[in-house]
């Protein structure tokens, strides 16, 4: 009889910790949730930047443009007014230049951007795929544990039958 008592026991206990497993694996999977959630949000701040850096290429894009048609008008004219002129057609034949180079420096920093950019999208796939299993995993532990505690059960009453 004492036996049992102590096996009943035991079985009360294994239910207490398998309730608090569960409450533990379900807080878990929120934490995990949250932070998945603040990893989507910093991961949509690279789009955002792309778009900014596309709005500087095209802006450099507008000036260099505006350069060209002001200098060709600089140009035009006889060569007293071209001579006096001068000095501002140099300027903007350097401001040109250096349009040019910032161009190139942000088509550099566009190409990484949208490397990384291909890279976060690869994670978010992964992210994606594990946001699947997790809930698939924690169906999986749960019926593990069940299942153990089944058998007991079923040792249980074996024994109760006896």
């Amino acid at each position: 009889m004492i036996k049992l008592i102590k096996k009943g026991w035991s079985w009360a206990i294994s239910l207490r910790f398998i309730g608090s497993n569960l409450v533990k694996i379900l807080d878990g999977q929120k934490e995990i949730k949250e932070r998945l959630s603040k990893i989507e949000e910093a991961i949509k701040s690279p789009q955002y930047q792309l778009a900014e850096l596309e709005k500087i290429k095209t802006t450099i894009d507008l000036l260099k443009e505006n350069n060209e048609q002001e200098k060709k008008k600089l140009e035009r004219g006889s060569q007293e007014e071209i001579d006096k002129h001068k000095a501002k057609i140099v300027e903007l034949a350097k401001n040109n230049e250096e349009l040019l180079r910032y161009k190139g420096q942000i088509m550099q920093v566009i190409g990484i951007v949208k490397q990384k950019n291909l890279q976060i999208e690869q994670l978010n796939k992964q992210i994606e795929q594990l946001n699947e299993k997790v809930p698939s995993a924690l169906s999986l532990a749960l019926a593990g544990r069940v299942r153990k505690e089944s058998s007991f059960s079923n040792t249980l009453a074996n024994i109760l039958g006896k």
